[in-house]
């Protein structure tokens, strides 16, 4: 009986070996209209986007533009029309897995006499509770056509959410394209 309990359990472990193993999603990190190409209206920030100010929310312009690198349709502007120091455009998602993994942030960029601080790309990320846990930017200032602007970053442990976008912090236009985010090997 003993030998026949035994045989029955080595037969059911075997067949566990064999089963397939449910698959776990690749980690991603996907942007909603990373190329700011779906419709928006006069005012309002793209689909996906927060767009945000120093003080006053109006101080900045932010619109979508024709000429966007690399054939495509649109890029999204900013550019101040009162004194304000900063403007943002941001968009947080998050997913559990990607604590303590390296990312990289990655945007299109084309810049128009900025000065100050500067412009480009910005990651923030925050614990759900109002404490900012990790702040990163890549900016420029000048004047520059199309390039690449990208921070790499580790997804600090307690991370609630990330937030990725462009900043312009001081005068002049910043035109964004192409977001995105890598998860480094």
């Amino acid at each position: 009986m003993r030998i026949a309990a035994l045989a029955l359990a080595a037969l059911a472990l075997a067949g566990c070996a064999d089963a397939p193993r449910e698959e776990q999603a690749p980690l991603e990190y996907p942007l909603a209209n990373p190329g700011f190409e779906e419709p928006v209206r006069e005012g309002d920030c793209p689909p996906g986007w927060e767009c945000s100010a120093h003080l006053d929310p109006r101080s900045f312009r932010f619109f979508v533009s024709a000429g966007a690198p690399g054939g495509g349709k649109s890029a999204l502007c900013v550019e101040p029309v009162k004194s304000e120091s900063w403007a943002l455009v941001l968009q947080g998602r998050f997913d559990p897995r990607l604590g303590g993994r390296r990312l990289r942030f990655s945007l299109d960029a084309k810049l128009t006499d900025v000065t100050g601080r500067g412009a480009g790309a910005v990651v923030r990320a925050h614990d759900g509770h109002g404490k900012r846990l990790l702040e990163k930017e890549s900016l420029a200032t000048g004047t520059h056509e199309w390039r690449t602007l990208s921070v790499d970053f580790e997804v600090p442990s307690g991370a609630a959410e990330v937030d990725v976008g462009g900043l312009l912090e001081g005068r002049g236009r910043l035109c964004i394209d192409n977001a995105r985010v890598e998860v480094l090997p």
